[in-house]
């Protein structure tokens, strides 16, 4: 949590680049999902369509507290769940209403010079269960940290399989962090 704010400093090096991307790490639950629609169309356009979202739901624990979040494991994910549906259907076009546990919007949309703006890929990750039901319905790319093989190949099938399910495809990334001296 001690760095950047990612949306200001995504604009600001927006202004300084031409072909680099930007993944905007956020919380869903931090943020109106309304609010974000218009903030990332908002950068689409200025940026030619070069945001991406890294979409974290949040680990639990002293880190999520630090947040001020106390939503259990299970309800975070169904909050990040109706946050992107909420999403989705903003950009989409309005009048889009909206009535679930988390959110409940009516009559909303984008303005017109937005709602042409195409929506970001989405990077999710997670692995439990709640978790791989949010990116399979919701996620272009299924994140993960570098595991073993074998654990890797199982996450993968089952993100895969409950996608599949849903009459969508995803692809499956790895992060790695490199530290070089």
């Amino acid at each position: 949590p001690m760095t950047d704010e990612p949306w200001a400093i995504s604009s600001f090096l927006a202004r300084e680049t031409s072909t680099f991307r930007f993944m905007i790490p956020f919380q869903p639950g931090f943020l109106n999902p309304v609010v974000a629609a218009r903030m990332t169309a908002s950068l689409q356009r200025a940026t030619g369509g070069r945001a991406l979202y890294n979409i974290i739901t949040g680990g639990g624990g002293p880190s999520q507290l630090w947040w001020g979040d106390s939503a259990s494991h299970g309800g975070r994910y169904a909050r990040t769940t109706e946050f992107l549906d909420v999403l989705r259907g903003i950009w989409r076009g309005g009048p889009f209403s909206y009535s679930g546990q988390h959110y409940q919007v009516e009559e909303a949309g984008l303005p017109p010079l937005l709602a042409q703006e195409d929506f970001p890929e989405i990077y999710f990750s997670g692995s439990s269960d709640p978790a791989l039901v949010s990116a399979a319905k919701h996620a272009d790319y299924y994140l993960t940290w570098l595991e073993p093989f074998d654990q890797l190949r199982d996450k993968f099938q089952r993100v895969k399989e409950r996608t599949d399910a849903l009459g969508r495809k995803i692809k499956c990334a790895v992060r790695v962090d490199i530290v070089a001296r």
